[in-house]
């Protein structure tokens, strides 16, 4: 994906030296991904400097960079984040099975309730 991507935009693979990936749960789901992602991006196109974050700091620092604000990442999941770059703070982002009120795996599973408590006649 990664060889399409930079085809695409005119770029060589070649000439990649860093790379920054946002994944969902890497603060406490990661451990796998950092021990192979590295590894694997070393043998398909040299040696690169990788950084690894959650898919939120990504979110922020696409949307915001280095500036004061605030964030709400959504999609299947959903979480908030913002700093005034002396601290942060965040809300949600605990996953389908805790919290990512809003998110879309949250709606549906809303909307299943929903439907089991009207069937159940409730």
């Amino acid at each position: 994906a990664a060889r399409t991507l930079l085809a695409d935009a005119g770029a060589e693979a070649d000439g990649l030296s860093a790379v920054c990936v946002g994944a969902a749960g890497m603060a406490t789901l990661g451990e796998g991904l950092r021990a192979a992602l590295p590894g694997a991006l070393a043998a398909e196109f040299g040696p690169v400097r990788v950084a690894l974050a959650a898919d939120a700091v990504t979110a922020y620092a696409g949307a915001l960079g280095e500036s004061p604000g605030a964030v709400v990442a959504g999609g299947t999941g959903l979480i908030a984040m913002g700093t005034d770059l002396r601290a942060w703070q965040r809300a949600d982002g605990w996953g389908h099975l805790l919290g990512d009120c809003g998110g879309g795996a949250w709606i549906g599973q809303a909307g299943l309730q929903a439907a089991m408590r009207d069937f159940d006649g409730r």
